[in-house]
């Protein structure tokens, strides 16, 4: 499409509703209620199939004069030509969408500013003899004639937008828009918190689970615990399989017991006891804010040894700076810095890379200042955590102790990191 030619023919919804239509004798045949479109979301404007006209305010029954059939107008056009013979009735049929009926009102996603936008005004264009949606803006928006002079401040682009209805709803596609597939978790995270009870529905069961999870876990606790409730028990421990431990464990936390336990018993047994164990120790404690994924190796263990677990964890990699050395008991020895394993040659062994140190770790019960004084005073971006026999049981990323510490004081910041 020619983008200079569509603003200038842009015609507003709310401009077409309510123009007569006549026929070409001059011979009045009603007022236009809606405009109707074929939506399938394969093609990327929509291409309006008619408009519904009713004959008057009396007459319920309202007819379909087809836009094949219409003498093109502009927006200061005081009434529409109708080049039939005569219209007749309007039945809604697969695929198609009344715009004012079933658009105007509802949340779009504007998949380039990932933003939520409520429609407020859709926009038309003729291109050639065919009339197409083209556009659609929100609140801000003025309406009427004289919006045409500011279309491009708030007009959204309605191939680069998402719309979402309720179930059989012809708005719903069963694909979400690609640009979304491209935006970052805490973008997605924002759009989910704006979205309303029935959006984000559609915009979740339409969403790859992995990436879901991770939008979750830039989630509000509250939007989490409303996303959660709102989700069928077996999806939602899906979805927490994905999350990271320790933000599976808040989201848990924040749940009802009863609500919590129906979701760990649809897990795997070996995923809902680590979840459980961390779910025994109080937030405020370092067990209770640790991820639980740990990278464990051997003295004996080459670097190309090591390579080869961090690969089989990737799916973990934002939980993993180091990894833990223990003993044939699995008892704690140290922690290796993923720097000193990628300046090492694939062939050294572990031990030879381990430096003469006090090796440093938190207990799982250490309290959220203790953490926070050790963490400081060893200048480390985590903390191995131990149980009372000296086993690492999980480790306390920074920002894992910035999350604890906003969830005890109630005070909510966030960190470029945490983005």
């Amino acid at each position: 499409m020619d983008r200079q030619a569509v603003r200038s023919s842009l015609i507003p919804l709310n401009v077409v509703i309510a123009k007569l239509v006549s026929d070409t004798s001059g011979r009045h045949l009603g007022r236009v209620v809606d405009v109707v479109v074929k939506w399938s979301g394969d093609s990327r404007y929509p291409d309006v199939k008619g408009l519904v006209v009713q004959r008057s305010a009396e007459d319920e029954e309202l007819l379909l004069v087809p836009s094949s059939r219409v003498e093109p107008f502009v927006a200061s056009s005081r009434s529409i030509t109708y080049l039939g013979a005569g219209p007749g009735s309007w039945e809604r049929r697969s695929g198609e969408l009344r715009l004012e009926t079933d658009v105007i009102g509802r949340q779009i996603v504007d998949v380039q500013g990932a933003t939520v936008v409520i429609a407020k005004e859709l926009y038309l264009a003729w291109i050639a003899s065919t009339m197409y949606l083209v556009g659609v803006s929100g609140p801000e928006k003025r309406r009427g004639l004289r919006a045409l002079s500011r279309v491009d401040s708030g007009l959204v682009d309605w191939s680069l937008v998402q719309p979402f209805g309720e179930e059989e709803s012809e708005l719903r596609l069963k694909e979400l828009h690609e640009g979304l597939r491209r935006l970052r978790p805490g973008e997605l995270a924002d759009l989910l918190q704006e979205l309303d009870e029935d959006a984000r529905e559609d915009f979740t069961a339409s969403m790859d689970l992995s990436d879901l999870a991770d939008a979750v876990e830039e989630m509000e606790p509250d939007e989490v615990e409303d996303l959660m409730v709102d989700t069928p028990p077996d999806v939602a421990a899906k979805l927490i399989e994905k999350m990271e431990p320790d933000e599976a464990v808040d989201a848990l936390r924040d749940l009802g017991r009863a609500e919590a336990d129906e979701i760990l018993s649809k897990l795997p047994p070996e995923v809902s006891e680590a979840l459980e164990e961390s779910l025994e120790y109080p937030e405020t404690m370092a067990g209770g804010f640790m991820t639980t994924v740990l990278i464990l190796s051997h003295p004996n263990d080459t670097v190309a040894d090591v390579a080869m677990r961090m690969k089989e964890a990737k799916d973990h990699a934002t939980d993993i700076d180091a990894t833990v050395i223990v003993d044939e008991e699995g008892k704690y020895i140290d922690d290796l810095p993923l720097f000193s394993l990628f300046v090492a040659s694939p062939t050294d062994k572990v031990a030879t890379l381990l430096e003469d140190h006090d090796p440093l770790y938190i207990d799982a019960e250490a309290p959220l200042r203790e953490v926070v004084k050790t963490l400081i005073e060893a200048r480390s971006s985590s903390l191995v955590v131990v149980d009372e026999s000296g086993t690492p049981i999980g480790r306390v990323l920074a920002d894992d102790v910035v999350d604890a510490l906003e969830r005890s004081s109630g005070f909510h910041f966030k960190l470029p990191w945490n983005r």
